[in-house]
C-alpha cells in the first residue's frame, strides 16, 4: 500500500468515525430530550396524586369529623327517647288498662 492509499484509508476512517459520532449524538440528543419528558409528565402525575392525596385527607377528616359529631348526637338524645319511650309505655299500659 503506498501512501495516497494509506492516506486515502485513514481520511476515509476519520469521515466514519465522524458521521457516526454525529448520528450517535443526534440520537443521544433525541433519547435525552425523550426522557426529560418522561420526567416531566412523571412530575405532572406525581403532583396530581398529592393533590388527590391531600384531597382525600381532608374528605377523611371531614368525614371522621361528621361521624363523631352523629356519634356525639345519638348519645345526647339517647336519655329524651328513653324518656320519650317510657311515656309511650306508660300511655300505652293506662289505655289497656281503662279498655
Amino acid at each position: 500500500m503506498n501512501a495516497p492509499e494509506l492516506l486515502a484509508c485513514i481520511i476515509a476512517a476519520f469521515i466514519g468515525w465522524a458521521v457516526a459520532k454525529a448520528r450517535a449524538s443526534g440520537a443521544l440528543a433525541r433519547e435525552h430530550a425523550a426522557m426529560q419528558d418522561e420526567i416531566r409528565r412523571c412530575q405532572d402525575a406525581a403532583a396530581v396524586a398529592r393533590f388527590k392525596a391531600a384531597q382525600l385527607e381532608q374528605e377523611l377528616a371531614t368525614w371522621y369529623r361528621g361521624c363523631q359529631q352523629g356519634k356525639e348526637d345519638v348519645i345526647a338524645i339517647m336519655p329524651l327517647l328513653l324518656a320519650a319511650h317510657e311515656r309511650l309505655s306508660k300511655t300505652e299500659a293506662t289505655a289497656s288498662i281503662d279498655s
